[in-house]
């Protein structure tokens, strides 16, 4: 059994109620215990001094892992009391003072001892309020709901280990309907906003986010998807703007600046956190951002493109042309450093090159760098990532590289399904308690399963 599975057993032992008492879940959603829920809830919202303000937080979360398809005011009310249950928790999403990082830092901290993450993967940007397009929607729908850069975007800072990946920090970007405030803390706009429509309690049909405009859109009405596939960073739609990969992680890239301070408002939450870093928020910037992870003392795994410009690392190679290349340009010229990932075959290979970047002065030393290639028979490489990690070996690296793919695969089987993109308001404040508290349902769905898996049973 896996550390991080025994882990998530050990974190279930002692509640042997779980097996016959009432869950919070459905046909359609996890069905997590409710012992699980309310212990976890007491420890996570704790922060919380009001005691109405725990309450609804566990009971939002409940409903999470309850409702069916896509939460809105009418369905978490059904859960609590109908109409006025749901003008309530509208206010406590939307409008009330609660802090949400001190619940993140004690999210993180529970996920940390239950799941024994191997990394903190910073993935790309998720577009809010687009729900997932059916096979054969109508992609012109998007020209209706406008632009990706009109909708909220955030990027998310996910704890991943074998059991599952979590959401523990979320980095929003600047919008004008959020007053201009953006990042992963609670702000105040440089000058007063306008009262946002979302300050008036909604009608129960509404959406449950703090918007009171009734939610006339069909699932159809979403964006175009990109293949998903590593090749299409950065592809933009058919109107023009960014494209979705179908679970609405948008391949707009994020700046360095808000890349590398989405990484390190994470790691704060985590201390201590000795961890690498993987960052699969493409953009530009990378030589930037690499730098700016070494300023820091991290180990990380950064995603590059193509293009990024990179120095063969002249004290391993003393021969090579000391000259300016890019990644692919070197991966591409040294296919003599490629190996097998797997022993068994040799479909599919990957390559450490030694490399640096440019020094931000005179003064500096170059970086010592490792640039990591794969290749799945073709002969562009599938993905490029660049590392200060040299203690690993190539299929260690190679494996940390990918936990990002797990990322993927979690946001649309369990963050979607619990409402990771439900939130269509305009609040600032309860854009981020809304994604906090999917992250605790998200925490306690992956427990859950990892416990509950029959191959990875406690008793194993």
């Amino acid at each position: 059994m896996g550390r991080s599975t025994q882990s998530a057993c050990d974190a279930v032992e002692g509640f042997a109620m779980w097996s016959v008492g009432p869950c919070a879940g459905g046909p359609d959603g996890p069905s997590v215990p409710a012992p699980l829920v309310a212990e976890a809830s007491g420890r996570v919202f704790a922060s919380l001094v009001r005691s109405g303000y725990r309450l609804k937080a566990e009971q939002y979360v409940r409903a999470l892992l309850a409702v069916p398809g896509r939460k809105t005011l009418k369905t978490i009310g059904a859960q609590w009391g109908g109409a006025a249950a749901g003008q309530s928790m509208h206010h406590f999403i939307a409008t009330s003072p609660w802090d949400w990082r001190p619940v993140r830092r004690a999210l993180a901290g529970y996920a940390q001892r239950t799941l024994a993450p191997e990394a903190l993967v910073v993935a790309p940007a998720v577009v809010l309020g687009t729900p997932p397009r059916p096979a054969g929607a109508d992609r012109s729908a998007v020209r209706r709901r406008g632009p990706a850069e009109a909708r909220p975007q955030a990027l998310g800072a996910w704890l991943v280990s074998e059991a599952g990946s979590v959401p523990v920090d979320w980095h929003l970007m600047p919008l004008p309907r959020f007053g201009g405030v953006a990042g992963s803390r609670p702000e105040t706009p440089a000058r007063p906003a306008a009262p946002a429509r979302s300050e008036t309690p909604a009608r129960p049909g509404a959406d449950v986010r703090p918007d009171t405009r009734p939610d006339t859109r069909s699932d159809t009405d979403i964006h175009p998807a990109a293949d998903g596939h590593p090749g299409s960073h950065g592809r933009r739609g058919s109107d023009g703007h960014p494209a979705d990969n179908g679970v609405g992680v948008t391949r707009a890239p994020a700046s360095h600046a808000r890349v590398l301070e989405a990484a390190a408002d994470a790691a704060r939450l985590l201390r201590p956190w000795h961890g690498p870093i993987v960052v699969d928020a493409e953009g530009p910037g990378a030589v930037e951002l690499i730098h700016g992870l070494l300023s820091r003392g991290e180990d990380f795994i950064v995603r590059v493109a193509a293009g990024t410009p990179l120095r063969i690392d002249r004290s391993r190679f003393p021969r090579w042309d000391a000259r300016a290349s890019t990644a692919a340009g070197l991966a591409a010229a040294l296919t003599e450093l490629r190996r097998p990932l797997d022993p068994g075959t040799s479909a599919v290979t990957a390559a450490a090159i030694p490399v640096t970047v440019e020094p931000r002065s005179a003064r500096e030393h170059p970086p010592a760098l490792l640039l990591l290639g794969q290749w799945d028979r073709g002969r562009e490489p599938r993905s490029l990532w660049v590392t200060n990690i040299r203690s690993l070996s190539l299929p260690a690296l190679m494996r940390l590289a990918r936990l990002s793919d797990r990322v993927r695969h979690d946001m649309a089987d369990v963050s979607e399904p619990l409402g990771l993109r439900d939130y269509a308001g305009r609040s600032y404040r309860g854009c981020h308690h809304h994604l906090t508290l999917v992250s605790v349902a998200q925490l306690l769905a992956v427990l859950h399963a990892a416990a509950d898996r029959p191959a990875h049973r406690c008793a194993a």
